[in-house]
């Protein structure tokens, strides 16, 4: 439900920030609100409150955002999402998108995949509103959580509760308790809980073993801890549960870990456990939970490094990899992967304001493909180091050459044959030697010979600008 580029890139945009590659004052603002009205079948939500019944069977729904930021596009390739169709997994083939940067997400995610296919999905002409026609099954009852740009925790989000019969009053609570000698990082998302249904995941658990599509199929709702490790998952329908609670934690000398502690499910083998299911039975809460966090063994997480202004010594657009030379030492820098921003004199806060907000034009104004550098070209990187002279970039940012090397080398606007007189005087040259002209190397590879010649005889006798 991501638009494009959306999570991946926003988490390697903070680590940018925070190493100090694009630093910027602006991270950390208040979540902006991102709907401003959400009907569907008729009725008009209203956030963190028991809704009245939507009716259930083909209903339109209509969003509105707060800014126009909604436009949908023919899929080139369509893609597919996996989904829990009644008593199976289905496929669900997605044909059109909409480009918006608002995520939303519903538990269980039927809901989501409903609106994604709709088949008259449609964004009004003001980019506000985002409309179409969904098919509501009865007794079902969702939990939406709306967010501007990926927002966590979920208390950042806006949040909805209803359903196609009355919503239950049920709650589970309780909280999570710590293993000794560990305290919550208050640095990262407060952790929380969720209710699984288990019958879900039991299907699920043989398509898809990875983890965030087998939790997200089986989901039924999510609530975050409090400071105290407290949780209250709200509107839980009749049924039996199981669970699972995390966090981040931190030992006694500041070392991160990730807990991820289950409740009646296996996530290895695909077992359930009913002894250990929760129950909630004629709409009575279940409270007082108690559930230890338990701790995930971490791999080390690779070092992230940054490289600053250097040169590119060569190109290989095949493998979309490229070579520098800080200090005496060649590293290979493996770009397949990486975000390749060119920013140009867009300030760091605008280009923050970009991936945050963004739009499909405004990456188009930043983005360029790997196999447009070239030899000379002055880039910074993020990555981490895979070993000493090899490198895999997340971010290459190609800074903006004070350099115009277009075959103007007297910078009169065209190529004429005082230009050529230029080039002549700095022919055979190299970077740091005696005549250099860097107006004259042309392909920016520190020395002007004959591919310099080639790229300046077809400018010749050209304006330029």
């Amino acid at each position: 439900m991501k638009s494009v580029m959306s999570t991946y890139i926003r988490r390697i945009l903070v680590v940018a920030i925070a190493t100090g590659v694009m630093g910027s004052t602006g991270w950390g603002q208040e979540i902006e609100t991102a709907v401003t009205s959400f009907v569907i079948g008729g009725v008009t939500l209203q956030e963190d409150v028991k809704n009245p019944p939507v009716p259930s069977g083909m209903q339109r729904f209509e969003i509105t955002m707060n800014k126009p930021v909604v436009t949908i596009r023919e899929l080139e390739e369509p893609y597919t999402l996996p989904y829990f169709d009644g008593d199976s997994i289905a496929i669900a083939t997605i044909t059109k998108r909409y480009d918006i940067d608002r995520d939303l997400i519903s538990y269980p995610p039927d809901l989501i995949i409903e609106v994604l296919t709709a088949p008259d999905l449609a964004a009004s002409a003001d980019g506000f509103t985002l409309t179409g026609t969904i098919n509501l099954p009865d007794s079902m009852s969702y939990q939406v959580l709306i967010g501007e740009s990926d927002p966590d925790p979920i208390d950042e989000q806006q949040q909805y509760f209803f359903g196609t019969s009355e919503l239950p009053d049920a709650v589970i609570s309780g909280v999570g308790t710590l293993p000794d000698g560990f305290t919550m990082n208050r640095d990262s998302h407060p952790g929380g809980a969720a209710i699984i249904d288990p019958e879900r995941f039991v299907k699920v658990f043989p398509y898809y073993q990875e983890f965030d599509d087998l939790i997200l199929l089986s989901m039924v709702r999510i609530a975050d801890f409090n400071e105290q490790q407290m949780f209250e998952i709200k509107h839980v329908p009749d049924g039996a549960y199981a669970m699972i609670m995390g966090a981040d934690l931190l030992d006694s000398v500041g070392n991160r870990f990730r807990s991820l502690t289950p409740r009646g499910i296996n996530f290895t083998t695909g077992e359930v456990d009913s002894t250990e299911f929760v129950h909630v039975i004629g709409g009575k809460s279940v409270t007082d939970l108690q559930m230890m966090l338990q701790i995930v063994p971490r791999d080390p997480e690779p070092q992230i490094s940054e490289i600053l202004e250097v040169k590119v010594q060569s190109v290989n657009a095949e493998t979309k990899s490229f070579v520098i030379q800080p200090g005496n030492q060649q590293i290979q820098i493996d770009a397949s992967e990486a975000l390749t921003v060119s920013p140009g004199q867009i300030s760091a806060e605008e280009i923050l304001k970009i991936f945050l907000f963004h739009n499909p034009d405004d990456f188009a104004r930043i983005i360029f493909p790997i196999t447009d550098l070239m030899v000379g070209d002055t880039v910074s990187l993020l990555g981490t180091y895979t070993s000493e002279t090899m490198f895999q970039a997340f971010i290459v940012i190609r800074h903006e050459s004070p350099l115009v090397r277009n075959g103007d080398i007297d910078g009169d606007g065209d190529v004429d044959f005082s230009d050529f007189l230029l080039f002549v005087s700095a022919f055979g040259t190299i970077d740091g030697g005696p005549g250099y002209n860097p107006a004259a190397d042309l392909d920016g590879d520190g020395a002007v010979v004959f591919s310099d010649f080639l790229i300046f005889a077809s400018a010749f006798g050209k304006p330029v600008g």
